[in-house]
């Protein structure tokens, strides 16, 4: 199917068979590869880049971009028989563009911008990545760039049986240094703490002091990046009952061929998620959505 883009986007060679699609306009621009579906880029005008994108990442077909907002689906983390690339398999395939129009600046869209959608189905999915979840379904990626930027993923079963999903929006949010960042909204959350192996309740903000790897399960807070010096990330969510913050630390960093091994201060993961207990099942003819909302400000 060909789309008609408008003005504000244009298409760029991007990974493997995948384009890349740069959207400009006067309230935000942003760079989204439909490889992965996967945004890399997004400045609301005025200002900087929202997210960290590794100077090292790998962009070929069959190794996920290590920044920007990964999409993991159908399954977070590994998968439970082991095999299966890690996070799932919609992350390194390549989606379909569905439609980019312009929106008008209004009370939802201040400052107007741009909507992408992208579409991928089983069909679209190489068979050995589906083999270990053999399931039909089409899912949606839906972007709003602009002064602000919203991020959905809808889940549809196309089958005749019930699946289950994980799944995550795996935001690389741009920091000075995250050594001085702290995270808030989570206070009295609880959380599976994936470097210690147990379970705490969060009190207070989350401060970043190493390794850190936390899965905070049954909230839909909204949570807030916060650095001395500049300007707080909010993200807000729906459809979401898990967020993760992620950042490896110095010794883990310097262990990922893809990290420069001073990176890592560069960038906190606040992930809008469905993991855990938070996993879902999705009847036949069912559709789930996820979106995270990000303001700057």
């Amino acid at each position: 199917m060909t789309v008609t883009l408008p003005s504000s986007v244009r298409i760029e060679p991007g990974v493997g068979d995948g384009d890349l699609l740069v959207v400009e306009t006067p309230s935000g621009t942003a760079r989204i590869h439909t490889y992965g579906a996967h945004l890399v880029s997004w400045v609301p005008a005025g200002g900087a880049d929202l997210l960290w994108v590794s100077p090292r990442t790998a962009y070929e077909p069959g190794a996920a971009i290590r920044g920007g907002v990964p999409l993991c689906f159908p399954w977070f983390g590994p998968h439970p028989s082991g095999t299966g690339p890690a996070h799932g398999f919609a992350r390194v395939s390549v989606w379909r563009l569905v439609e980019a129009t312009e929106l008008p600046d209004d009370a939802t869209h201040p400052g107007g911008g741009v909507a992408v959608t992208l579409e991928l189905t089983e069909q679209d999915v190489d068979p050995a990545l589906t083999s270990v979840w053999p399931h039909p379904f089409a899912a949606r990626v839906r972007l709003v760039v602009g002064r602000e930027l919203s991020l959905s993923l809808a889940v549809t079963n196309t089958g005749g049986q019930t699946f289950s999903v994980s799944e995550a929006l795996h935001t690389y949010v741009a920091v000075g240094d995250v050594r001085r960042v702290i995270v808030t909204g989570l206070d009295g959350a609880t959380y599976v703490d994936k470097v210690a192996d147990d379970v705490h309740v969060q009190v207070g903000p989350v401060v970043l002091d190493g390794e850190t790897d936390r899965v905070y399960t049954g909230t839909a807070a909204t949570t807030q990046v916060v650095e001395p010096g500049r300007p707080t990330v909010t993200v807000a969510k729906s459809g979401s009952r898990s967020t993760v913050v992620w950042n490896p630390w110095a010794e883990k960093a310097a262990a990922m061929a893809d990290v420069p091994d001073d990176a890592w201060t560069g960038f906190v993961c606040v992930e809008t998620a469905n993991a855990f207990d938070d996993s879902f099942a999705v009847e036949p003819g069912e559709t789930r959505t996820i979106t995270a909302r990000f303001t700057v400000g």
